[in-house]
């Protein structure tokens, strides 16, 4: 290269360097600011692009891996504060699909009243990612609960939700059953005899992890359902909240293979 073409490209070069560091410099002296910007550069990506080629943008180049630019866990959040960010519907959220993608992924923690409709769509994606070394841990309520009358008022057609929850636990019998033996205590399965009000997801990765609840509300179903979202270091305050709940219900569940269903 002579030195006219290599003065050519000298300006767009530090002009490139320039940006790059002025980027990172507002991600983290100004987190919120960074949070902002990236949210509407890569809102304005599907605008550009057919839905696969953004979705290699977003995923798979060094560019946004290594300025870490793409947070599978945001979702598109109908706002965000302290922190903390907002949804007012499923579609709002991260899918279930992208959390699975995650590089560096650990473990899965999941307290839902049945978990019905996550287990039918995604049963074979988690046999793949329990057999993978990836954990999960389900919370569900005991069929034969009490609480079962009570809590099918938060939803929609919630007449069956014995048999709901029994679907969901059959499925999961059939996941540990398809799995390889060296990981089959990578799923646990444990029910609770108590109402909630609420549902919780927590994903733990390798250097950091990040909480989910959704708010139960009569006659409700989970595609309208408010739900908040925070990693522990943007607010250890909300997430150890909720921590402290999911492992509450935990600790006074029982296995599901000490309860006979039938």
């Amino acid at each position: 290269m002579n030195v006219r073409n290599f003065s050519h490209w000298l300006i767009p070069i530090i002009l490139g360097v320039s940006g790059v560091v002025i980027f990172m410099a507002t991600r983290i002296i100004i987190p919120d600011l960074g949070a902002i910007l990236t949210g509407f550069v890569w809102t304005l990506i599907p605008y550009f692009f057919p839905p696969t080629v953004s979705y290699k943008i977003k995923n798979h180049n060094i560019f946004t891996k290594f300025l870490r630019l793409y947070d599978p866990l945001r979702g598109i959040p109908q706002s965000e504060s302290n922190g903390i960010r907002y949804y007012n519907s499923q579609a709002q959220l991260p899918t279930f699909d992208s959390i699975l993608e995650i590089k560096g992924l650990k473990q899965i923690d999941i307290l839902s009243i049945s978990s019905h409709l996550l287990l039918i769509g995604f049963n074979k994606r988690i046999e793949e990612a329990l057999n993978d070394g990836i954990i999960f841990n389900f919370l569900l309520l005991n069929p034969k609960s009490e609480y079962v009358k009570i809590q099918s008022q938060n939803f929609g057609g919630g007449k069956n939700l014995d048999k709901q929850i029994i679907q969901s636990l059959e499925i999961l019998s059939d996941i540990k059953s398809n799995i390889d033996n060296k990981s089959k205590n990578n799923l646990s399965v444990k029910l609770y005899n108590k109402q909630i009000g609420k549902g919780i997801m927590i994903v733990s990765l390798e250097k950091e992890s990040w909480i989910k609840f959704q708010t139960y509300i009569i006659g409700s179903d989970s595609s309208s359902r408010n739900n908040e979202a925070s990693y522990e270091k943007d607010n250890a305050v909300f997430y150890k909240n909720y921590l402290n709940v999911y492992n509450k219900i935990a600790n006074e569940a029982i296995d599901f293979n000490d309860i006979e269903l039938i």
